[in-house]
């Protein structure tokens, strides 16, 4: 049996075309058969490591497509959404109410006023680090027992609460929306759209105030609700015809999808750093998102700060594409700069989660 297989193994290295095979059984100094083993040897883990390399090399792979053009019809794409957000999450103005001792007079914790709206200002607004949920608790409970849960902070959050007519958004404060519902609570802490957007303009029809028409609303975004800005429609200011189904725009009054500044939006801001209660906020300016119509803003991808006292001018190239399934699965949220339904991701602000 084993001559049968010496002769076997003989035979395959003679009769096979890789090198240094047919040396092996032919070397009758063990010196050079130790070292023709070895060259086979190596040969063998240099193939297999060349195999390896390949492999990896293909499964990183991207998959290109040729196209004939790059440009496409602008009436193709739809005017951008423009979600503006004030830097600053909370109005010293807002917390000084919350916290004023002349009116709270049944703390006898011994914080400082001013680590006890930190403390809010992280629990309900901004949300904390893991490590720091220890330090911060017992400074928690005290606000919510002594502050939250009283008639002051009911009747600042009734008074102040921003209310549009025109939009189903309504305030309706109790002790359980404030405690388990952090929506209102953060729009009414942080400085109020009327305030900040004094005015915009599309195509030479000039808007004043912030109020919800044809082109704004209340845009949802990974750091809260702020302001969107949506060229839709620039004809008279009927807004009951906005939901009115029969209602039918005239061309004339659908802004233009063109290039150029004449075609943009133009916006006038107020950011009120003097009411900034956010201590651990420096930059007092706005966050702005430019998204597609529909999508969420994800200021944390996509966002860029404009400082007061200056004049930004953003400009954007329309991209229309579509993205498979086959690139959705391939790469995650941070590759690809968006977030789809597929990812299971949570992009509410903490507090909301």
């Amino acid at each position: 049996m084993g001559n049968f297989k010496k002769e076997n193994f003989e035979e395959f290295c003679g009769s096979t075309s890789l090198h240094a095979w047919n040396r092996l059984p032919t070397s009758q100094n063990p010196v050079r058969r130790i070292y023709w083993i070895l060259v086979i040897c190596g040969s063998i883990l240099l193939g297999t490591f060349f195999v390896y390399e390949n492999i990896a090399q293909f499964l990183k792979a991207y998959s290109t497509t040729g196209i004939d053009t790059t440009t496409g019809p602008l009436e193709d794409g739809t005017f951008p959404q423009i979600a503006i957000c004030n830097s600053y999450k909370v109005r010293k103005s807002f917390l000084d109410t919350i916290f004023d001792k002349t009116v709270v007079t049944d703390d006898d914790s011994g914080y400082d006023t001013l680590d006890l709206q930190e403390a809010f200002v992280k629990h309900f607004i901004k949300g904390y680090k893991e490590e720091e949920a220890d330090m911060l608790q017992d400074k928690i409970n005290v606000v919510i027992e002594k502050y939250v849960k009283s008639d002051n902070f009911n009747e600042t959050l009734a008074r102040e609460c921003p209310f549009e007519p025109l939009d189903p958004y309504t305030c309706g404060f109790s002790e359980k929306s404030a405690l388990e519902d952090r929506g209102d609570l953060q729009n009414t802490a942080g400085q109020s759209f009327h305030s900040m957007v004094l005015q915009y303009k599309i195509q030479d029809k000039t808007y004043y105030g912030s109020k919800l028409d044809w082109n704004s609303l209340y845009s949802d975004t990974d750091i809260g609700t702020c302001y969107g800005i949506q060229p839709y429609y620039i004809g008279p200011e009927d807004i009951n015809n906005r939901y009115n189904p029969d209602f039918v725009m005239e061309e004339e009054f659908v802004p233009k999808i063109l290039s150029g500044p004449p075609f943009g939006v133009d916006i006038l801001l107020d950011a009120e750093t003097f009411d900034n209660g956010d201590s651990a906020e420096s930059f007092n300016g706005f966050t702005m998102a430019v998204t597609d119509y529909g999508d969420t803003a994800l200021i944390g991808l996509d966002g860029f700060t404009v400082g007061t006292g200056t004049m930004a001018r953003v400009s954007i190239q329309i991209s229309i594409h579509k993205t498979t399934d086959v690139v959705l699965n391939r790469f995650n949220s941070m590759e690809r700069r968006c977030i789809d339904n597929s990812d299971n991701y949570n992009i509410s602000q903490v507090p909301y989660g």
